[in-house]
């Protein structure tokens, strides 16, 4: 009895424990060739499993001297119901356009993966989406990814950050404001730094305004 008990104390605590490895990825259910090289990048950094990953901002950190962009886009419908309409929006679905696309979503309060065809319930805290982007008419590809740090229902705003292995580190906010009971303004900013003045300040306000005025666009359409 003593065995047993000993037994499982070793190795069901440890299972317990135990966190999704990079390894468990199922690299045939993402279509994304730049999204499996991205999580195989990870392994270099001395990212072994997902717990692993980082965000490369919180709520506190200093964006002072970051490169802010802001980008703004209304909507003929109630701030409450653009609101609900982000908020459970499949991340599967509202990042696919003809810009992005979702390769994969880690969810770190349960530890689970979500792929492609899979259905997502709503965007919440601590999801992080692996996404394809392409760029200059899909003649350049690339892959990043980002962590939800938060969904408040209190201030109407969704804030996300990149995570701290990639070159790019910043944070996103989406506020969403009310101009009057049947329109709402969505402001979108981002602060960026990633080491290079000409990609800060050059190319990444002008191909992020692209994905991000997508996204939105395809939201917008979903909703009114």
């Amino acid at each position: 009895m003593f065995k047993v008990i000993l037994f499982f104390f070793v190795f069901g605590v440890s299972s317990l424990g135990a966190q999704l490895s990079l390894d468990d990825v199922d690299g045939k259910a993402i279509p994304y060739r730049k999204v499996k090289k991205y999580l195989s990048s990870q392994k270099q950094m001395a990212v072994n499993g997902f717990g692993d990953l980082k965000a490369a901002c919180t709520m506190e950190t200093d964006l002072t001297e970051f490169r802010k962009c802001v980008g703004r886009y209304r909507i003929k419908a109630s701030t409450s119901d653009v609101w609900s309409s982000y908020v459970h929006a499949d991340p599967m679905t509202s990042w696919k356009t003809r810009k992005s696309a979702t390769g994969l979503v880690y969810y770190r309060h349960n530890d689970s993966l979500v792929y492609p065809g899979q259905h997502i319930d709503q965007t919440m805290q601590g999801q992080v989406l692996f996404l394809n982007l392409k760029l200059a008419k899909g003649l350049f590809k690339m892959a990043t990814a980002f962590e939800i740090m938060e969904v408040s229902d209190a201030d109407g705003i969704i804030t996300f950050s990149y995570l701290n292995t990639g070159k790019t580190h910043g944070l996103q906010e989406v506020k969403f404001l009310a101009l009057d009971n049947q329109n709402t303004l969505i402001e979108h900013t981002s602060w960026v730094r990633s080491g290079s003045k000409f990609r800060d300040s050059v190319l990444y306000p002008f191909f992020h305004k692209k994905l991000i005025r997508a996204f939105h666009r395809k939201m917008k359409d979903s909703i009114v």
